[in-house]
């Protein structure tokens, strides 16, 4: 691991609480946060774990009151983080690895990577699993499905994406009520999943084309052909789908109203060093308050009211004295990497599928 690496705060999430982001490192046991007015980024502390993974401890990060919750993917428990006294604790020892999680309020839904695994609904207050969502009950494909990707709908219902099965699992969170969509006649991979006026939209990994797809019955209403590389459609503003391009720095806006895509066009294009992670390879796009923040996983920066006029950019680069303290927790022998538990790269990953 380079210097430039230990300086850049990357991560896999990050939340919002008050004027503050928090990241927690993908590749260090430390964590950040970054004053979104002006951009000074402080270590705030580092969190006990196995000695064996040094790297992708935690895929997702959930905001509750004053506290935030690590979600394990090395890790080997999840972890309660309290803002106003810098200490954490132990909640919940992990089943299985968390790809991702999605939910609003005091109950969140724990993703699996894989899809014989059930999600799990996560109360935040009680800090236990209330309910376990089964999507797919055979255990012979463990190493060939997988849960992709998540996208809330409208009414309290969320829809994932079953990887390369493509079946989509609608989960009704007011009343626990979990129905499954099988797409009709397609050629393509899907591997994202957003949500629009009624209809579900899907990018494949295979012919990188977008569906738009009923989700009643599963039929493709329509197919858009506008892409000759991998891309995630990584969340939605207004009537635009944001798609990012795992392997170049273009950012495209897809509009679902129009069906055409414009770039997008900022002061942070992705020109970092080389990805390690497949999930290094696209970025992260979250609202708090009705403000849309990117987390651009390129080049280690984070994007304040994205796409408005107000558009504001932090790279996220820690000081000379926070480097010297975290130096001890970094993972100095890269082989380390080949031998761990780790995330799938990106170039691995689509040769599987």
């Amino acid at each position: 691991m380079t210097e430039n690496e230990i300086l850049q705060v990357w991560g896999y999430d990050f939340c919002i609480i008050n004027n503050y982001a928090y990241i927690f490192h993908g590749l260090i046991n430390a964590l950040f946060k970054v004053d979104l007015e002006d951009g000074t980024i402080s270590y705030l502390n580092t969190i006990e774990y196995d000695a064996s993974c040094e790297k992708s401890l935690y895929s997702s990060m959930v905001k509750w009151k004053e506290k935030i919750y690590l979600v394990p993917y090395n890790a080997s428990a999840m972890v309660c983080y309290d803002i106003k006294s810098n200490t954490y604790r132990s909640v919940m020892e992990k089943e299985f690895k968390i790809l991702d999680t999605f939910g609003k309020g005091r109950y969140v839904y724990l993703q699996p990577m894989v899809a014989c695994n059930p999600i799990l609904k996560f109360d935040l207050e009680s800090e236990k699993v209330v309910e376990e969502v089964i999507v797919n009950n055979d255990y012979d494909s463990y190493l060939g499905i997988s849960i992709n990707d998540n996208c809330y709908m409208e009414n309290g219902r969320y829809a994932v994406i079953i990887t390369p099965i493509n079946t989509i699992c609608i989960i009704d969170s007011n009343n626990g009520e979990v129905s499954k969509i099988s797409i009709q006649n397609t050629h393509d991979i899907y591997a994202s999943i957003e949500y629009y006026d009624g209809y579900i939209y899907v990018m494949g990994s295979k012919e990188y084309t977008i569906a738009k797809i009923d989700p009643r019955s599963g039929e493709i209403i329509k197919v858009y052909k506008m892409f000759n590389q991998y891309g995630r459609l990584i969340g939605r503003i207004s009537d635009e789908i944001i798609v990012d391009m795992a392997y170049s720095e273009k950012i495209y806006r897809f509009n679902c109203i129009s069906g055409t895509i414009k770039d997008v066009i900022y002061d942070s294009r992705r020109k970092g060093y080389s990805c390690r992670y497949y999930w290094y390879c696209y970025g992260k796009l979250k609202k708090n308050n009705n403000v849309s923040y990117y987390f651009n996983r390129y080049n280690c920066s984070l994007v304040c009211n994205f796409l408005t006029s107000d558009e504001i950019t932090h790279k996220l680069v820690t000081s000379d004295e926070d480097y010297e303290i975290i130096k001890k927790y970094i993972v100095n022998d890269k082989n380390i990497y080949k031998n761990e538990d780790e995330l799938v790269s990106l170039e691995d990953y689509l040769k599987y599928l």
